[in-house]
């Protein structure tokens, strides 16, 4: 009889034994798995050092954000929370270095790159993406000969010259039909780079169509210390304008040497050419103040242009640069780019599921950036073509004031921070 009751006794917590098991297995297996798999690894290749070592400061420092504020955010939810790491690698505002720096990322791991550099920096680097079957995004090259090339695994998130181009030349064409400028000789002026010859050469035919009266494309050396002789041609020429692409520090060279020869021409440029807050510094107010209200450029960001994400951006991104990068003006390129381009690799990663360079350029085929998520300016979602280029972005027009002190965004006028002056110019 005790035998019996002692065998129930050891059954029945044995029962309960097991019943106690079940619902410690049912209680592990029900409960969230931490991602477990190695973080997605990016390698930027930027400009950190040379002469766009602002510029790469800034898109430095506005990736960490981008990075940071995704991983705290959960990393790549279909991905099962996967983070993402991101190493930098300076291209030195030099192509062979580029290629280095490329080839670097590529030995160490990366698994997509991200290029915010100069067009001829990116066209000798991106060969080692295309090389490697990685995919990439390019942040701040506008040259149409990286399109061009056809290669399958270049997208960019800043715009191609042809849409650089096409602003410009509407916005010259705003200034003569609209507000009366008169206008009888235009010299188009590139200093040789890709990037510049990519959008004054995408100006010629429009501008031509347009009725215009181009008169000479002229182009100089990009690393030369002197333009007398190209601004001396150009004045030889009588141009009441002069629309030029170029680097800051040749910009700031044909400024001045215009001032010296007593050549006061209404010049368009884009980027660095005219919107750079440096430039400003490097010609001091004399030269500013007498060039100022002849000075406007194309741009997708505009001191006080109402773009939500970018004040959004700004309030995070302005204390971090003063820490990081003290004495770079945060307001200049570089930053809003970089921040925005990873958020755009996080959503085609999130559709491709996969780090892998076809299933992420199909993704981006698929991809509809919301405009509101931009921090420049936008006329429509983002979207992408077949030949890697984005479409949705746009240019404002913007001109210098106060002897450098301030500029102003004039164009398109129901987006405008300020009216257009045009003193001294010939109307």
């Amino acid at each position: 009889m005790k035998r019996r009751l002692w065998l129930k006794k050891e059954v029945i917590w044995f029962t309960a034994l097991l019943a106690i098991l079940q619902i410690v297995t049912v209680s592990v297996s029900a409960a969230p798995l931490k991602p477990t798999a190695k973080p997605i690894k990016i390698g930027m290749v930027v400009w950190l050092t040379g002469s766009a070592a602002a510029n790469g400061a800034r898109a430095k420092v506005a990736a960490k954000i981008a990075v940071e504020e995704i991983n705290k955010a959960g990393g790549i939810k279909n991905m099962g929370g996967v983070p993402l790491e991101i190493v930098f690698y300076d291209s030195q505002t030099n192509p062979p270095k580029a290629l280095n720096a490329s080839e670097q990322a590529i030995t160490e791991g990366a698994q997509v790159i991200i290029y915010s550099v100069m067009s001829q920096e990116l066209l000798a680097a991106m060969v080692a993406n295309e090389r490697a079957r990685i995919f990439s995004l390019n942040c701040a090259s506008a040259a149409s000969e990286v399109y061009q090339r056809r290669f399958k695994y270049v997208f960019g998130t800043w715009p191609a010259a042809e849409v650089i181009s096409e602003s410009t030349v509407n916005l010259f064409d705003w200034l003569v039909k609209d507000k009366g400028l008169r206008v009888n000789k235009i010299v188009l002026v590139s200093n040789g780079t890709p990037y510049a010859d990519g959008i004054i050469g995408g100006c010629l035919e429009p501008l031509k169509k347009k009725g215009h009266n181009v008169v000479d494309m002229v182009k100089y050396d990009a690393a030369a210390t002197d333009l007398t002789p190209t601004v001396l041609k150009i004045k030889g020429l009588e141009a009441d304008v002069v629309m030029g692409a170029g680097l800051q520090s040749d910009a700031a060279l044909f400024h001045r040497n215009c001032y010296e020869q007593g050549f006061s021409p209404y010049i368009t440029g884009y980027g660095t050419w005219l919107l750079e807050p440096k430039l400003a510094e490097l010609l001091g107010p004399e030269i500013m103040g007498w060039m100022e209200t002849r000075l406007i450029g194309t741009d997708t960001q505009a001191p006080g242009l109402k773009v939500q994400a970018y004040e959004t951006f700004f309030v995070k991104f302005e204390p971090r640069m003063k820490v990081e990068s003290p004495g770079n003006d945060p307001k200049g390129k570089g930053g809003a780019e970089a921040y925005y381009t990873v958020y755009v690799l996080k959503e085609m990663l999130e559709i491709a599921k996969s780090a892998e360079a076809d299933k992420l350029r199909e993704a981006a085929f698929k991809l509809r950036y919301p405009r509101d998520r931009v921090p420049i300016a936008t006329i429509s979602d983002l979207n992408w073509d077949e030949k890697g280029r984005v479409h949705g972005l746009t240019m404002v027009g913007v001109q210098w004031r106060n002897k450098g002190a301030s500029r102003i965004s004039v164009w398109p006028e129901d987006i405008s921070t300020g009216k257009l002056e045009l003193k001294g110019v010939k109307k």
